[in-house]
């Protein structure tokens, strides 16, 4: 249904004095609050994840201040420093999601489209 989320209600309603059973079958378009929950999960998320990487950031440019002139060693802490870059784009993304988009992981699964949910996704 164009990318919406509907929940549906069904009861049933006895009219005694008809000998009548109607069901009544609402739906309800409940897009925005899956966005609200979405958001609320990834912000706490985000947050929680900003504070070890910022420790482990700092961390790694006072071992970048000791590190001799090895080679090997620069080469391993350059791809760490681009790793902890790249966590904090993804944390930034998660920050900015304005949308509730998926997409396939396994299987039948699908998973939080990240890039196409975040207004940071380059559009």
């Amino acid at each position: 249904m164009n990318n919406k989320s509907i929940s549906v209600l069904s009861s049933f309603i006895e009219y005694g004095d008809k000998d009548e059973i109607w069901e009544v079958i609402v739906f309800k378009d409940v897009t925005s609050e899956k966005l609200d929950a979405v958001c609320k999960i990834a912000g706490a998320m985000a947050h929680e994840m900003r504070q070890p990487l910022q420790i482990l950031t700092s961390c790694l440019t006072l071992i970048n201040d000791k590190i001799p002139g090895d080679a090997e060693l620069k080469e391993n802490y350059t791809a760490m420093r681009v790793s902890c870059m790249m966590m904090n784009s993804i944390i930034e993304k998660i920050n900015n999601l304005t949308r509730y988009k998926t997409k396939h992981y396994i299987q039948k699964m699908r998973i939080l489209d990240i890039e196409e949910s975040s207004d940071d996704s380059g559009d």
